[in-house]
């Protein structure tokens, strides 16, 4: 069997699939003949059909439920294999083809991690990378459809006419881009029906409108001069209180709310009210330093989802939990979470991990001076040596020239003859020489012309925009809070 997944990718999206053939060849050597048939389509060349068999295997040892975790393992692996293939079949593939077989590996991957086929988190993890990454490359929308009804039923309809419902307040679905029709049914009331067009890895709220009742907030700030900003749902404009605390009632409905503690920046939270429940959120005062670096300097910090300046930084931040991320250019996101306790200094230090064709582009950046002035200088020496070649050349023609004057007047006088001689050999030999010259420096400065424009071109940079890198420009905020 080729080693499908034994070798290890440089590229962050690559590494789930590491060591997966090899893994299953160490770790259950009775391989089924049905597994050397996939093989065998591997190797002439059926990528889908060989990404196939191997789903085929997999579901063939029944539900993941009720197998001994050694085999939960295998089903696994098989999984992984056959969403590699098609993944290998997609790449090959030409566009109309390419969408389908993405969407099949992000189906197995889905079921490896749903039905917890996996090995240790790290391979989970790696999962969970990969599925992110087919969902941004097919470009799935993240759809959350609120009824704001625990009773209501919710419905997808796709252009195809398959259906799919849910009953519950809110359904969050990952959706390809496309037309569907959305509908929700609450007790008692008409459906409501509206269309749904998803576009390339959209991110969005659909609210519906459930039954007109209100409903009990409280919110609570525990800080005297806390300002609390409601908007949203049916509220017509936004409503604003001060102090400790805020009892109201809303309608259901999503609600945007803006907290402002005396000496940190507002920072923004989302309630959902729903039918049947009251709404009860408890938020905490800034009271707790945060001190955070990291190696190399000016990552971008973020805390609990909001920007909050460049390392390094000593910021204020409310106690509890605490997640923190940093982002630097072309560096893997680092992440840390704390519990901060209330009135306390708390030192966070990160070394940022670059990606592997950063640090080529930075190794090239850096070697691109030496370049340039070692091709300019080889390529306009180049230029003077051809140049002297060429003057050579000029020389020796001019002697071969009165050389051959010299042998005219040899041939048309008949005394003295000896001294025509005596010249004719001497501009023969000054032209030869010249000429050797010439060719010499011909050679010598098309040589040097040619290394030179090697080392420019050696020298060429490609933009940041093109590495691709897991953290682009664009995904860096540049705007300071």
């Amino acid at each position: 069997m080729p080693n499908l997944s034994a070798h290890r990718h440089t590229r962050a999206q690559s590494s789930w699939l590491g060591c997966l053939a090899l893994l299953l060849v160490v770790g259950f050597p009775a391989t089924s003949a049905l597994a050397k048939d996939c093989a065998s389509l591997y190797r002439r060349g059926q990528i889908e059909e060989s990404g196939e068999c191997f789903a085929k295997e997999a579901d063939a040892m029944g539900a993941s439920k009720g197998l001994p975790r050694l085999q939960r393992i295998k089903k696994g692996r098989l999984f992984l294999n056959a969403a590699r293939l098609f993944s290998l079949a997609a790449k090959r593939s030409k566009n109309e083809n390419k969408i389908r077989l993405y969407e099949r590996s992000l189906q197995l991957l889905e079921r490896y991690t749903k039905e917890n086929l996996y090995e240790d988190d790290e391979r989970k993890n790696s999962a969970l990378t990969e599925l992110r990454r087919l969902r941004n490359k097919i470009g799935y929308g993240r759809i959350n459809i609120f009824s704001y009804d625990p009773r209501a039923n919710i419905c997808l309809t796709y252009s195809s006419g398959r259906k799919r419902c849910k009953k519950g307040s809110v359904w969050r679905a990952y959706l390809p881009p496309g037309q569907y029709t959305m509908s929700v049914k609450y007790p008692d009331l008409a459906e409501q029906t509206r269309p749904l067009t998803v576009t390339p890895n959209e991110n969005s709220t659909q609210g519906f409108t459930p039954p007109k009742v209100e409903i009990p907030v409280e919110l609570y700030t525990n800080h005297p001069h806390a300002k609390i900003t409601l908007q949203g749902a049916a509220l017509e404009k936004k409503i604003t209180h001060e102090g400790k605390e805020w009892k109201l009632k809303l309608a259901p409905g999503s609600y945007k709310v803006t907290l402002a503690y005396p000496g940190v920046p507002p920072y923004e939270r989302t309630i959902h009210v729903s039918v049947g429940s009251g709404v009860t959120k408890r938020y905490r005062p800034p009271s707790a330093t945060l001190e955070l670096s990291t190696v190399p300097a000016g990552a971008q910090i973020f805390v609990n989802g909001v920007y909050r300046g460049v390392t390094p930084a000593q910021i204020l931040v409310p106690d509890g939990e605490t997640s923190i991320v940093f982002k630097s250019l072309c560096h893997r996101p680092a992440t840390k979470k704390l519990d901060i306790q209330p009135q306390t200094r708390n030192n966070v230090s990160v070394m940022m991990e670059i990606e592997s064709r950063y640090q080529d582009w930075q190794k090239k950046k850096a070697e691109q001076p030496t370049l340039q002035i070692s091709g300019w200088v080889a390529l306009v020496s180049g230029v003077l040596v051809a140049g002297f070649g060429g003057a050579a050349q000029f020389i020796s023609n001019g002697a071969h020239a009165e050389a051959e004057k010299q042998r005219e007047l040899y041939l048309t006088n008949r005394t003295n003859v000896q001294q025509y001689v005596t010249a004719y050999e001497a501009e023969a030999q000054r032209g030869n020489t010249w000429r050797t010259v010439g060719f010499v420096g011909f050679g010598v400065g098309g040589a040097a012309m040619i290394f030179g424009i090697t080392q420019l071109a050696r020298s060429g940079l490609p933009s940041l925009r093109s590495l691709e890198c897991e953290i682009t420009e664009s995904d860096l905020k540049r705007k300071q809070l």
